[in-house]
């Protein structure tokens, strides 16, 4: 990756629930989605204006994933993907702006409820003591 594209990644505006081409690097373990794939922006814009840092969850255009309360099925047609997809918000983590490559798409509105539902449940406790 060039350092050009790096740098004008880390000044350039990155906003929540948009879709990014990122990469998580290649230490896969078990079910940890790894390599360049999309993900999506889910820090706060706030954070995502002054932090070298943003929180993502991937993306996979894999069809055998369980569909669970973290999962948002994505339509390939509505989103400009070739396959249609799922957002694993359980799998969120927090990278360097460096590892962004470039945008791919905003997300369309009507996905927001549910983005905020599996991001909520995703970082929830779920269970009392």
């Amino acid at each position: 990756m060039a350092v050009a594209i790096n740098n004008k990644v880390h000044n350039e505006a990155v906003k929540q629930f948009e879709i990014w081409l990122a990469d998580l690097g290649d230490e896969s373990k078990g079910s940890v989605q790894r390599g360049v794939r999309p993900v999506i922006i889910i820090s706060n814009d706030k954070s995502n204006k002054f932090a070298p840092i943003v929180m993502v969850s991937p993306i996979t255009s894999s069809s055998t994933k369980a569909k669970i309360p973290t999962h948002v099925s994505l339509k390939a047609d509505e989103v400009g993907f070739i396959h249609d997809s799922v957002i694993l918000f359980e799998q969120h983590l927090t990278i360097d702006k460096s590892q962004l490559i470039h945008k791919l798409v905003d997300m369309p509105v009507r996905y927001e409820d549910q983005l905020l539902r599996a991001l909520e449940i995703s970082t929830t406790r779920m269970f009392s003591r």
